[in-house]
């Protein structure tokens, strides 16, 4: 696959990439994204109705 004029990936396979790296990026910006959605109150990786206070809770 070219990517502006250069060779990103042969044969199936990407090239010049720390896949490892590359991942870990991703997992922090879906980290973010998560947060951001959970306005800063909870876990990465909660739902929204985990968020919501019970009744209980007020």
């Amino acid at each position: 696959m070219l990517v502006a004029g250069q060779v990103r990936k042969w044969a199936g396979r990407p090239l010049d990439v720390d896949l490892p790296a590359l991942r870990a990026e991703a997992a922090a910006s879906r980290d973010r994204i998560l947060r951001a959605a959970a306005g800063e109150r909870g876990e990465p990786g909660q739902t929204k109705k985990a968020l919501i206070p019970s009744t209980s809770d007020r």
